[in-house]
């Protein structure tokens, strides 16, 4: 299982331990070995997919990307859509089997990017939307799963209430049980 994604896929919010992460703990709900790429800051990137392509084998993993490309670098829609097309078609090349799922950003109290002065509500809809492309397209080992829907204030760190995005140890802990029952079955 590989995770892909930024810090709050990394950690932050759980005391940067890996084994209070969500990745980690879906991990072991689904019984897989976990390579997590992700890391503080973390957007969506070629170079992080070309060094997928190196793997013998994914069984299946999770892309949770965004907040940066949106809230701290300041992208468009556009520019968001197309990278992350980039990165799923790079990863797709090489690993044709292996099950992708596509997260949209959680609940995050940001609604508006502080660089580009646009709504987050856009950027989840380019990831339905490349989602949507790709399984018409054929793809049938690409799902969406919309990442607002199983967060809320209540998942966000208990420590640090100024943060507006990261999960708490309980938030991370509820997000990786919600989705143990959305992908256990489908692999």
């Amino acid at each position: 299982y590989v995770a892909f994604g930024d810090s709050i896929s990394h950690g932050v919010g759980q005391r940067s331990a890996t084994h209070l992460t969500w990745p980690f703990k879906l991990s072991r709900h689904l019984k897989a070995d976990l390579s997590n790429v992700a890391v503080g800051g973390g957007k969506v990137s070629l170079p992080v997919a070309k060094q997928l392509a190196e793997l013998d084998k994914i069984d299946f993993m999770t892309c949770l990307i965004g907040y940066n490309d949106w809230c701290g670098n300041g992208k468009t829609v556009e520019q968001y859509t197309k990278d992350y097309k980039a990165f799923l078609s790079q990863v797709r090349s090489a690993h044709p089997k292996t099950k992708i799922f596509c997260i949209s950003m959680l609940y995050t109290r940001t609604k508006i990017s502080k660089k580009s002065k646009l709504p987050i509500d856009g950027f989840r809809q380019a990831v339905y939307d490349i989602v949507a492309e790709r399984q018409a397209a054929g793809d049938k080992n690409i799902s969406l799963i919309k990442g607002e829907s199983l967060t809320s204030e209540a998942n966000l760190r208990e420590d640090q209430k100024s943060d507006p995005v990261h999960l708490g140890i309980k938030g991370a802990d509820d997000l990786a049980n919600k989705l143990q029952k959305i992908i256990a079955p489908q692999l």
